[in-house]
């Protein structure tokens, strides 16, 4: 992981309108968000991230597949702060040749 932690909730949403609204819910747990490394955790109570600020990442992926990276993508990232009740928002910008770079990311 690079020292990042692992997504905990990950959604596909076909052919959005923008603005676009969504909420994540326990359907959209990933493995690393419902386990503590030893065992599944039931209760969302005690899931592992529950009292952590998180940070919430999109792609507007223009070819619709996952796996690959296009300067024609849209991305973006916003924040969710636990002591907050605001929604978060996300806005996308353009992904262009420059990449990970473009994004704040890291190689």
């Amino acid at each position: 992981t690079r020292g990042k932690p692992p997504p905990v909730l990950v959604a596909r949403f076909q052919n959005p309108t923008f603005p676009f609204n969504f909420e994540l819910s326990a359907n959209d747990l990933t493995v690393e968000g419902i386990s503590d490394g030893k065992a599944k955790i039931e209760n969302s109570d005690d899931y592992w991230w529950k009292n952590d600020d998180l940070i919430v990442s999109a792609r507007l992926d223009s070819d619709g597949v996952a796996a690959t990276r296009s300067p024609d993508d849209l991305v973006g990232r916003g924040f969710y702060k636990k002591s907050d009740t605001l929604p978060v928002s996300v806005p996308l910008r353009g992904r262009g040749i420059a990449g990970k770079f473009a994004t704040g990311g890291t190689k």
